[in-house]
């Protein structure tokens, strides 16, 4: 949630300074754009705020920003695997519900996927390059990106509002933005996520030197950085 709000305050603040700035930049979340668990509710604010953000911009004739979540694991992830070789390179796939619902999740097809999480929704990309990439992408203006699944008359199931690509005008400058970042330091990576990580993460020596001396300082042993191997342990009679 830390991370959510943040940059809904990052893109409040753009907008509240300069709109027009905004407008020129994109913004990467890693991880899809939704919120589980007890802060699942959350999910309807972030929609209403993006709604009138919007709306706000579109009467001042400004284009909205590009908001983007990119995920490197789960089942969307894995499933994006399993069918890249399908997909050109350069092309991006909708996953309608129906087909989620059978082939990703393992639910009924009438099953309400994403009701309660997302505030943005999922496409498969596959890059110039032929790396794969699983995005989330809100609709604009604004809406539910997920929507239940309706049959016609013939019990066939037809495309609601969320599964039509007008309502993501936004996705084609996000995926050619994308490819643009690319990156070989990790399997299906663009380089802000990358330069995130390596911002954000301890390296694997400072990161053992640190949790020795809080696992020290906790048992009340002499504090070593270097390791465990200058502490004598206690002499039991």
């Amino acid at each position: 949630m830390a991370e959510r709000l943040l940059l809904i305050s990052y893109i409040d603040g753009f907008y509240r300074v300069e709109p027009r700035m905004l407008s020129q930049g994109i913004f990467i979340t890693d991880g899809p754009l939704a919120v589980y668990g007890p802060a699942a509710p959350m999910k309807s604010k972030f929609l209403d705020y993006w709604s009138q953000l919007c709306g706000a911009m579109d009467q001042r004739d400004i284009a909205p920003p590009l908001l983007v979540g990119i995920e490197k694991s789960g089942r969307f992830v894995d499933h994006a695997r399993v069918i890249e070789r399908h997909i050109p390179d350069g092309h991006v796939m909708m996953l309608d519900t129906p087909y989620v619902n059978r082939y990703v999740t393992n639910q009924k097809p009438e099953h309400y996927y994403g009701r309660d999480e997302f505030y943005g929704r999922r496409f498969i990309y596959k890059t110039s390059s032929g790396e794969i990439l699983v995005v989330t992408v809100p609709r604009v203006p604004g809406g539910r990106p997920y929507e239940r699944p309706i049959r016609d008359s013939n019990g066939d199931f037809i495309r609601v509002p969320s599964e039509k690509y007008e309502c993501y005008p936004t996705l084609r400058a996000t995926l050619e933005t994308l490819d643009l970042m690319q990156t070989q330091l990790y399997p299906n990576a663009v380089i802000p996520v990358a330069l995130a990580h390596s911002a954000s993460s301890l390296p694997l020596g400072t990161g053992r030197s640190v949790l020795t001396l809080l696992a020290q300082r906790s048992l009340g042993m002499p504090q070593d950085s270097v390791g465990l191997s200058r502490f004598k342990p206690p002499k039991y009679r």
